[in-house]
């Protein structure tokens, strides 16, 4: 049985270890794979996945939601209405593709930080969900619909530091514009007082960095780097020939991938320790 609630608010505390200080760590959010869907960039999902294996011992993941290609939530509730039989062979078509997809990232076992809920998944008939079945079957966490997670920064043998990330899946509804979507992680970054902003759901994908200055007792002035991320998608926008969610919407087309995190540690010149942030892709 899954003691899990899919919708819950998950406190969670993750260590990494660090072999050499200046030596960049990647954390990778991704998000909005919608693994199975005629839209799914197949070409680059893949070539992320080959140049993550390549660079896997530097990694570390954390999926935020919408992995598979499943019910949405209008969907789901017209599911409830079937009868027993047909839901069994739903479960058994959905199981097959979480575990296409388990196998494709079995490689990154022992380095995620866990996986969130997202608006498309599949409810089995144990309560459980597909997020929840990979998250068993990886020895991962179930981050529920929204997590704070504070990463743990460890160098010989001693914890030297952490930062706070907020992630959840992504609000619904919403503007098309790149303003609308960065004003909800800035409000989250406002009163969280995270590091790390992160959010998917609506497929854009880039990264604000905002500076936030606090006082010290001897009189400087501190200035802490706020990333703001929007995660991505590997989900066409318009396909030839295809139907897509985004084509009646005469949406923006996006651009398809993930974004990388960046995090070095560093020892500051009164031995004190620092984490810099930056962002690729």
């Amino acid at each position: 049985m899954f003691d899990i609630n899919p919708r819950a608010t998950v406190v969670h505390e993750y260590n990494i270890p660090i072999t050499r200080l200046g030596k960049p760590i990647n954390l990778i959010p991704i998000s909005d794979v919608h693994y199975g869907c005629a839209a799914h960039s197949t070409t680059h999902w893949q070539e992320d996945i080959r140049k993550w294996k390549a660079t896997n011992k530097d990694n570390y993941y954390i999926f935020l939601g919408d992995t598979l290609e499943l019910e949405s939530d209008s969907e789901r509730k017209a599911l409830r209405g079937l009868h027993d039989t047909s839901l069994v062979r739903y479960d058994d078509v959905a199981q097959q593709l979480n575990q296409r997809f388990i196998h494709e990232i079995g490689f990154m076992q022992g380095r995620i930080i866990g996986c969130l809920e997202g608006n498309h998944r599949h409810e089995f008939q144990d309560a459980s969900t597909d997020t929840m079945r990979l998250c068993r079957a990886l020895d991962t966490k179930h981050l529920g619909v929204i997590a704070f997670i504070k990463l743990n920064f460890w160098y010989c043998k001693k914890r030297r530091g952490s930062i706070d990330i907020v992630a959840w899946h992504g609000n619904t509804g919403g503007g098309y514009t790149v303003g609308a979507s960065f004003n909800i992680l800035q409000r989250v970054s406002a009163w969280s007082g995270a590091d790390i902003v992160m959010s998917g759901h609506d497929h854009k994908k880039g990264v604000l960095s905002e500076s936030k200055f606090a006082g010290t007792k001897d009189g400087h002035i501190l200035d802490r780097r706020v990333l703001l991320a929007k995660t991505g998608s590997y989900l066409r926008t318009y396909v030839a020939g295809e139907e897509t969610y985004f084509a009646p919407r005469a949406a923006f087309p996006l651009e398809i991938g993930s974004i990388t995190i960046e995090m070095t540690p560093r020892e500051t010149k009164d031995k004190g320790f620092h984490v810099d942030l930056n962002y690729r892709g």
